[in-house]
């Protein structure tokens, strides 16, 4: 079922009257628009407001799934769409940084696109909402070195695949604590780990290196495509709709910053908005409930199928009775899919619905209008560099967000459960720690090293 109360029309008429500008001689419509949708992404981040079933079917000994090109609704429309483009970005830049959405002599488009690439790269790197597989042909060495594409920045999960099918999961280790636990990380074997301490920042090593040639399954995070700096051909941005905006303020941040258009506190609070998008990515939660064939099935982090169903990729395939999470828009099945094509429905939080034309309806209860009202006032003011002055309207939608995301999980003990499936990977595979967690953490392992070569020395005695 979809809202019904209020047309795109009827919102831009809301806001033209709350700015005082109920003939947008300031604010166009169209800026209206673009401040109303990204007021629309930021709030179903924040809450999982727009939810939907959607499905697919499995494909013979494929594990994973890309719900952005697979999961679709009843009427066939993608649930977890990726839309936005880095040319539509731009357009939105210039409407936060000049009057309109011409070119001006401020920044030049190929000055937009190169900040919102390396913003996009940022973001992915930062969080993983991403995930990719590679597949790695491997010869045996003495080394184990293996050279990874250099798109690549984040490593999530590596399994090593013999020439027979026999596959294993090569946990995160490094060469020091391989001699610690009397491991032979430099002779020849099958591998059972991986280290990224020693080798190029283009290399991973095997752990012990491979004495016969396999293969090298990796899911990873890596860069999107290069942008072109004349905008003739538009290229989407490989992340979730509803995270387009942190890109955007990311990249007005960057350009703010320089010294040739140097603003300090628009470009410390593009920086804020920034880093709230992107803490909430890393907790964002798209799948809440699986069915396989219609049986339930609870999901789980794909660390959790590995340690428990271990060496399952390289059994004889069957039917799946197991989602595994292996990212925010990645989803794995095991057992291994056999021949016949299996249904898999996932309740998901969809990508929010925006409004395209002024017929369309805003797709959230009425009671949540005003806290978007008043986040879109708050962007709508960045560009006359009022939004300091006008922070009690971003109190007011961040209020809002937080008591519906409130009174949803006090719904459901449920919900925090799956929150925390989701970020499972992260945690085990962290993408960043803060320096004071980290000096914790360095002297934990220094004493957990020392413990071990005591041991060590004692078992020699």
């Amino acid at each position: 079922m979809d809202y019904t109360h209020t047309q795109q029309s009827d919102a831009v008429t809301a806001l033209g009257e709350k700015l005082s500008d109920p003939t947008h001689v300031q604010w166009p419509a169209t800026e209206c628009v673009v401040a109303l949708n990204d007021a629309l992404r930021m709030f179903n981040l924040l809450t999982g407001h727009d939810r939907a079933r959607g499905s697919f079917s499995t494909a013979y000994r494929t594990v994973l799934y890309q719900l952005p090109i697979q999961l679709v609704d009843n009427n066939a429309v993608l649930l977890r769409a990726q839309t936005v483009t880095d040319t539509a970005l731009a357009t939105e830049l210039r409407y936060q940084l000049a009057e309109s959405a011409a070119a001006t002599d401020q920044f030049s488009l190929a000055q937009l696109t190169l900040a919102i690439e390396r913003t996009r790269d940022r973001f992915l790197a930062d969080t993983a909402v991403s995930i990719s597989e590679f597949s790695i042909p491997v010869t045996p060495s003495d080394s184990g070195i293996v050279t990874l594409d250099q798109s690549i920045v984040s490593v999530r999960r590596a399994v090593w695949i013999a020439a027979n099918g026999r596959t294993s999961v090569l946990n995160l280790s490094d060469e020091r604590l391989s001699l610690l636990l009397g491991r032979r990380p430099y002779t020849q074997s099958v591998p059972s780990a991986m280290s990224i301490v020693a080798s190029s920042p283009l290399q991973l090593r095997l752990i012990p290196p491979p004495s016969a040639p396999g293969t090298l399954s990796l899911y990873a995070t890596a860069t999107g495509t290069a942008l072109d700096r004349t905008g003739v051909t538009p290229t989407l941005l490989p992340i979730p709709d509803d995270c387009a905006w942190i890109v955007k303020y990311g990249a007005i941040r960057a350009l703010l910053g320089d010294d040739t258009s140097f603003d300090a506190q628009r470009s410390t609070l593009c920086g804020q908005l920034f880093d709230l998008g992107t803490q909430t990515s890393l907790a964002m939660t798209t799948v809440l409930t699986a069915e396989i064939d219609g049986i339930p099935s609870t999901p789980a982090a794909i660390d959790q199928t590995d340690n428990v169903q271990w060496g399952w990729q390289g059994k004889q395939p069957q039917r799946p009775t197991l989602v595994s999470i292996a990212g925010p828009d990645a989803v794995v099945v095991s057992p291994v899919p056999d021949a016949r094509p299996h249904s898999i429905a996932l309740d998901v939080v969809r990508s929010m619905r925006i409004t395209a034309s002024a017929s369309d309806h805003v797709q959230v209860a009425r009671e949540h209008l005003e806290p978007i009202y008043a986040l879109a006032q708050w962007l709508l003011y960045f560009k006359i560099g009022r939004s300091a002055d006008a922070k009690a309207h971003l109190s007011m939608f961040l209020k809002g967000a937080t008591s519906y995301a409130s009174k949803r999980r006090s719904t459901s003990y449920a919900i925090d459960a799956m929150r925390s499936i989701a970020q499972k990977q992260l945690a085990e595979r962290p993408i960043e720690v803060e320096h004071e967690e980290y000096e914790e953490q360095q002297q934990q392992v220094s004493g957990d090293e020392t413990a071990a070569e005591h041991a060590a020395t004692r078992r020699k005695a």
